[in-house]
């Protein structure tokens, strides 16, 4: 049997769907454990959410990122490394994911 799931989310809007995830890891219907959740949106009402269940809540303002790829990049690490997240699930901020960030997630969720 496989162990807990360890889930990175992204969000950049309200976190109704990061909500419905936590909801159901709290209620037992999903054997789980939310490790981080990351934006592009400071004010986004997901990174409360996330800090009211006790989850690392991390902003990466695409602005600071001299270009998408080295945004991408940085979102992958906040997701691989210091949590080791199993799966990365996007709701909002990877909408416009480079090749970069798809490869190096899904390369992190590929049965080994």
């Amino acid at each position: 049997m496989a162990g807990v799931i360890v889930l990175g989310v992204l969000v950049s809007g309200s976190g109704t769907n990061l909500q419905a995830i936590l909801d159901a890891i709290r209620g037992q219907r999903l054997d789980a454990r939310v490790a981080v959740v990351v934006s592009n949106v400071a004010g986004a009402r997901a990174l409360e959410r996330a800090r009211e269940a006790g989850v690392e809540a991390v902003v990466l303002d695409h602005n600071d990122f001299a270009s998408r790829t080295d945004f991408d990049a940085a979102v992958v690490a906040s997701v691989a490394s210091p949590v080791d997240a199993g799966l990365a699930s996007g709701f909002g901020v990877g909408s416009r994911s480079s090749s970069v960030a798809i490869v190096a997630i899904s390369s992190r969720v590929a049965p080994k």
